[in-house]
């Protein structure tokens, strides 16, 4: 047997070997004390109580929970390649990374991540031997020796479960679409570009990974940022005169309240990408109308995965981010529209009753055709009735929306006023 084969399966490197190099303040360890994200003693952190392991945090629960989408995924990837990058510029080869130990702060927007428990690192220098597990091969395939390259593979499928929300070890490329997390959606918003390198088995380094992922998270915030803009070129001229804006002064928020209800009109049935970031934009857009009116904000939805959903208007923390269905069965569009209206009215009768003041909106987002049928016509005549009774319609077109349905509707609601300038996914 050659001495890099027995070295390949001789784990010499044990617990009691790593508790040697800790208490011997050993160069390896000193160059990780150097990194901040590399916590020694995590009994602080885990007291916080919005700082969850990534294990934790890609459980389909806590997805929801904390709204998790792309441009959250984009943030958490880049600090893990930043630290990467850390390490590798010290010649420090730490294995295979466990989502376990690796904690991110959910507190604050830029997701900074701490890994804990350095001593269960390899702590490769140059003169230490890797110690081999069956699942290493799994991912990486046959290696003679844990080395520098191997490093950097195993770094990129790291960043490849955070992207793809994969709290699975052997992580296969692409997800299988099983419904029990949300791998399969998160790899089809994937770029293109990084899904070859992925599959081919490319290997970017560290610092590449860096400029992509601050690449993507700039572009992603550029859709808020884009939003933000177009909302407030209108502020000026509507201010006084809309119902919804109580002013900009400091202060608590008005008692005021603008309920939304969303209807999801859905024709993709193998992902969300469109509906969801016309979605996403009017979110955006609604986010800095509320900051400068300073009212409450109460948001429903309406959609169909198989069947269709009520869900009862309630007021979400900032940046709130509805997680639509990745895959659906057929349903019908015009009954979901039909049960938004029929919910709207009910919100507005119920208001009335109350004499609580307030104002309604019902945004309509379609990314496909929408059938002219009868009970159609039925939702024209309910429509014609709310815009009489100052609720707002909205609609959002998706580039293959446009039809004989989508015209008889902008036919009713005046377009220059409302007909959202949220554009689709070219």
């Amino acid at each position: 047997m050659s001495e890099e084969k027995y070295r390949a399966e001789t784990a010499v490197m044990d617990r009691s070997g790593k508790e040697a190099l800790f208490r011997d303040n050993h160069p390896v360890v000193r160059q990780l004390k150097e990194i901040p994200e590399i916590i020694f003693d995590e009994s602080a952190l885990l007291q916080k109580e919005n700082i969850l392991p990534l294990k934790e945090l890609f459980l389909k629960k806590n997805m929801d929970r904390y709204h998790v989408d792309c441009l959250v995924l984009y943030k958490i990837a880049g600090n893990m390649a930043r630290i990467q990058q850390q390490l590798m510029e010290r010649h420090i080869y730490p294995g295979l990374f466990d989502p376990e130990d690796v904690l991110v702060n959910l507190d604050d927007s830029g997701y900074p991540l701490y890994l804990i428990h350095p001593d269960r690192f390899q702590l490769l220098d140059l003169e230490q031997d890797y110690e081999w597990y069956p699942e290493d091969e799994r991912l990486l395939g046959e290696l003679e020796l844990f080395d520098e390259k191997s490093q950097l593979l195993a770094d990129q499928r790291f960043l490849y479960r955070i992207l793809v929300a994969g709290s699975r070890g052997n992580l296969r490329t692409p997800p299988a679409d099983n419904g029990r997390d949300y791998s399969s959606l998160f790899y089809g918003t994937l770029p293109p570009a990084w899904k070859g390198i992925f599959e081919q088995g490319m290997v970017l380094s560290p610092a590449r990974w860096v400029e992509e992922l601050d690449k993507a998270v700039r572009l992603e915030e550029s859709y808020e940022n884009m939003a933000g803009r177009l909302k407030a070129k209108d502020l000026p001229e509507d201010k006084e005169n809309d119902p919804d804006l109580t002013g900009m002064a400091e202060g608590p928020a008005a008692d005021r309240t603008v309920t939304v209800l969303f209807a999801i009109l859905r024709t993709e049935r193998t992902n969300s990408l469109e509906i969801s970031r016309m979605l996403y934009e009017v979110h955006d857009t609604l986010e800095t109308e509320q900051k400068l009116g300073r009212f409450h904000l109460l948001q429903g939805f309406v959609y169909g995965d198989g069947v269709i959903k009520k869900r009862e208007p309630a007021e979400y923390p900032q940046g709130y981010r509805v997680q639509i269905p990745h895959s659906i069965r057929e349903y019908d569009m015009v009954e979901a529209l039909l049960i938004a209206c029929d919910r709207m009215e009910e919100m507005v009768a119920e208001a009335g009753r109350q004499k609580t003041e307030g104002s309604f909106r019902l945004y309509i987002l379609s990314d496909g055709k929408i059938e002219n049928n009868p009970m159609f016509r039925v939702c024209l005549d309910k429509l014609g009735k709310l815009a009489a009774r100052k609720v707002q319609i909205r609609l959002i077109p998706g580039r293959d929306s446009f039809c004989e349905g989508w015209e008889n509707l902008k036919k009713i609601i005046a377009e220059e006023e409302n007909v959202s300038q949220i554009k689709s996914i070219p």
